[in-house]
């Protein structure tokens, strides 16, 4: 046991020169095999390769757009992973157009780009910028 951490490798002790790392030792945060059952935990991986694991603040690691730190898009989701959707990507008035994607009046379920035009009623229903 050349690390003392009262395991030696004919006790399983997988790296026999790192106190931390022995059998039932708690897994870190790392991509090592803390407790020498082969495989690093389960939340250190990172399968969608953008080198930020699931333990390390990955909010999706399906996706190499999700991270911490990440620039957000507008895709009305948390692209930097801080548990919040920026504003201008929240659908206020859920007619499925937030005001990144050009809604007008996100407080309006009858306005966004697209929607008919109704002459007179001194709104810009279709976010063109003309009011009929």
């Amino acid at each position: 046991d050349y690390d003392g951490d009262g395991y030696s490798t004919c006790d399983g002790d997988c790296d026999d020169i790192d106190h931390d790392v022995h059998p039932g030792a708690p897994e870190q945060c790392n991509f090592d095999d803390d407790d020498c059952d082969g495989l690093p935990g389960a939340d250190e991986l990172d399968e969608d390769g953008d080198g930020v694991l699931v333990c390390g603040g990955d909010c999706d690691d399906h996706d190499p757009l999700f991270w911490p730190g990440a620039t957000e898009i507008c895709d009305m989701q948390d692209n930097n992973c801080d548990g919040v959707i920026p504003p201008d990507e929240a659908d206020a008035d859920q007619d499925g157009t937030p005001e990144c994607w050009g809604d007008c009046d996100d407080q309006n379920p009858n306005v966004y780009p697209g929607a008919v035009e109704i002459p007179g009623n001194g709104i810009d229903d279709d976010c063109d910028g003309v009011v009929l």
